[in-house]
């Protein structure tokens, strides 16, 4: 299973122009692989379902636990949020996934601990070379 996981972040990264190895510590991070992961009720008594821990009060899946979906809606997530005029490092780009854009100035410590999770599994998959700074290539 984690062969096919890893060969759809690669592939599903390379449509939305996103390095892979920040998809894979996002998801490494998030579910830990877990296909089947949910977390624990939030504090606004949602969910997060999946790999990529995709939270039902902003996303609209049927199928949660289906890899391809979850990894392709997560990832189109991240996009969205590269895109976006508030994030220049992937740093950010982490701390928004976490927390929410609106949140990305004001995080609270558990999302600061989650972004330097992400950014050093990003780090160790890329080499030890990934990118702190978002490139204009990626934009």
């Amino acid at each position: 299973m984690k062969e096919l996981i890893l060969y759809l972040i690669i592939s599903i990264s390379a449509e939305y122009g996103i390095p892979w190895q920040f998809v894979k510590a996002t998801v490494a991070v998030e579910s830990e692989f877990n296909p089947r992961a949910v977390s624990p009720e939030n504090r606004n008594g949602t969910r997060d379902w999946g790999l990529m821990q995709l939270n039902e009060n902003y996303f609209c899946l049927v199928e949660w636990y289906d890899p391809e979906t979850n990894i392709r809606r997560g990832v189109a997530h991240i996009r969205w949020l590269v895109d976006h005029p508030w994030t220049n490092t992937w740093w950010s780009v982490a701390v928004a996934y976490n927390a929410g854009i609106n949140r990305i100035n004001t995080p609270p410590d558990s999302t600061l601990r989650y972004a330097d999770n992400v950014m050093r599994m990003f780090n160790e998959f890329s080499g030890g070379s990934a990118p702190a700074l978002l490139s204009r290539s990626v934009r």
